[in-house]
């Protein structure tokens, strides 16, 4: 019976001309040749290492899946097979049960007698100890790597690309911002912090945007640099998030865990290149993903615009949107207790969605939209709460030292350079960080517009906007009533304009909105669809007194009397 060969071949990362895949290969077909079998075929896996089990192996394992196509399985050596000595036993025991030869060139290795099987099992042990010892001598040069702020290998993190140079007279890898046209990807990470710190925008609405405008991800972002064609890979929110809680963003090597990783000899952090936005900036950053990963309520799809938002001003419960025939209407949640319902009427959709509308443009909407652009400072506390953490560590292990030994020695000696360098740090002049803000062009207004009808009901949540309705009228057209509250004045304007609050410009246009809306969110009588939010004070001030004087007996829900027409406006609730 003519046997049937399968030619096997396997290639880690550790490539060496003389076990190339040709070479494995011709040795199988000698083989083949010398024993008049026939070659059924060849299993070359690249890149493959010699843990991974041959069942797992791209080609190696689809020939495995039918051991009846073939009878013999040749490999150069038994590492090419298997690198630990359970892996090549449970591979033996397979073979064994589907009636398939193994041959070990190189090796000379009889399999069919005990002492073969035996020695086999020996050169496995070896080649398992062989490659522990691989790997060791591997993640040690990785590691030397980190510790002299070199870049390790691989797709390196968002905002950096790598480049070969000398640093500290070393020549190798390290990471600069990546600032390329092609690319440009550390602007894109400004423009993610920028986002979510100052516009307060959803990751999701970002990562959207950043898939509709094609800015490519990490993995596109290195295929471009590597001369490939992009993937068009999208965006997802966990990539997002992962880039902004990186500590890369702040240059600095970071662990599986996230921890941050240390020099071994100072304790001082690793810096693996310039940071792209300062420790501040990072903080605040953390602090607004935080807020947001906590917050109980999201917008849901389909959800209406005043959600949480609209309430009654009768009984305080929330207005629920409902459809009544083709037209949709808020009504008080009250409509559905068994104890009966307030006396509030319900309002029209779009009555109480445009009165909300006019009044967000009217506090907003001429405001522009403003970039936060950070001048970096010059400071190296950082560097010194480092070098007194480190300080700390050599310290506190002083004491479990032997006095005079040599590592007491080494220690002393490290205490004393790091000393050094707090002296040097402290004595290196510092410079404040400075923040400026540039016009966009945008106003709060344009962003308004361009929302979604979602969107628009996020940013009213997001601001804890409330619209109160109240009306109780009994006259066959009733007149709403509204009024309305919110977060603090100078907090919407940080929002509407990206410029901090506490700031001059935010405490003054507050002043200027309190003295301006004076009767404009609290007009006795006038239909809110009535009012003219451009006008002065005085003239909404007349438009009321004209509205009365035609409705006398206009009942005023926020005095709960009949109000005469005087023109004054009703006191505050």
């Amino acid at each position: 019976m003519v046997k049937r060969v399968v030619k096997v071949a396997r290639l880690s990362k550790h490539r060496h001309e003389s076990a190339s895949v040709e070479r494995q290969l011709s040795k199988g077909q000698a083989w083949a040749d010398l024993n008049d079998a026939v070659v059924a075929g060849q299993a070359v896996d690249v890149d493959v290492s010699g843990d991974v089990p041959p069942w797992e192996r791209p080609e190696l394992g689809e020939w495995l899946k039918r051991p009846e196509d073939f009878d013999v399985l040749t490999f150069w050596k038994l590492d090419r097979l298997a690198r630990s000595l359970k892996g090549f036993v449970d591979f033996l025991e397979w073979a064994e049960k589907n009636e398939v030869e193994l041959v070990f060139l190189d090796d000379r290795i009889d399999l069919t007698s005990d002492m073969g099987q035996l020695l086999a099992k020996i050169l496995a042990a070896f080649a398992e100890f062989e490659l522990k010892t691989i790997k060791g001598r591997t993640q040690d040069g990785i590691n030397a790597v980190i510790q002299s702020g070199r870049w390790k290998g691989g797709i390196p993190p968002y905002g950096y690309r790598p480049v070969k140079e000398v640093r500290n007279e070393v020549y190798g890898w390290y990471l600069v911002k990546d600032t390329e046209s092609q690319t440009d990807t550390a602007s894109r990470v400004l423009e993610l912090v920028r986002r979510v710190v100052d516009d307060h925008e959803a990751v999701a609405r970002i990562r959207d945007d950043f898939t509709e405008r094609g800015v490519p991800t990490s993995s596109d972002a290195h295929r471009i640099r590597m001369g490939k064609e992009p993937k068009g890979a999208k965006w997802t929110t966990s990539q997002i998030i992962k880039v902004l809680r990186s500590r890369a963003l702040l240059g600095e090597y970071e662990t599986h865990s996230g921890e941050t990783t240390r020099n071994a000899q100072t304790g001082m952090v690793v810096q693996k290149a310039e940071p792209l936005i300062a420790p501040s900036r990072w903080n605040d950053l953390q602090e607004c993903l935080d807020r947001a990963s906590r917050k109980k309520t999201q917008n849901r799809k389909g959800g209406s615009m005043l959600a949480q938002v609209a309430m009654c001003d009768v009984c305080s419960r929330p207005l629920h949107h409902f459809q009544s025939g083709t037209r949709p209407y808020y009504r008080c949640s009250s409509y559905s207790l068994p104890e009966g319902r307030c006396a509030n009427k319900m309002v029209r959709s779009g009555t109480i969605e445009k009165a909300v509308s006019d009044y967000v443009i009217f506090l907003v909407g001429d405001l522009e939209k403003k970039e936060r652009v950070v001048v970096p400072g010059i400071d190296y506390s950082r560097d010194i709460a480092s070098v007194d953490e480190a300080l700390e560590n050599l310290i506190g292990n002083m004491t479990t030292l032997k006095p005079g030994s040599r590592a007491a020695d080494a220690a002393r000696k490290q205490i004393e350079e790091l000393e050094k360098r707090r002296e040097a740090l402290e004595a290196l002049p510092t410079r404040p960080e400075e923040i400026k803000f540039v016009g966009t062009g945008v106003t709060a207004g344009d962003s308004w517009n361009a929302m979604t009808y979602q969107e628009k009901g996020a940013f009213l949540r997001n601001h804890d906007f409330k619209v109160w309705f109240r009306d109780t009228n009994q006259t066959s057209h009733p007149e709403p009533a509204f009024r309305f509250s919110g977060r603090d004045l100078e907090e919407l304007y940080t929002q509407a304009t990206g410029i901090d609050p506490g700031s001059p410009e935010a405490e003054d246009w507050a002043l200027r909105v309190e003295l301006a809306s004076e009767g404009t969110t609290r007009i006795t009588g006038v239909p809110m669809e009535e009012i003219d939010f451009q006008a002065s004070p005085e003239q909404r001030q007349q438009q009321s007194a004209e509205w009365q004087a035609k409705n006398p007996h206009r009942y005023d829900p926020f005095l709960e009397q009949a109000t005469p027409a005087t023109g004054t406006h009703a006191p505050d609730a």
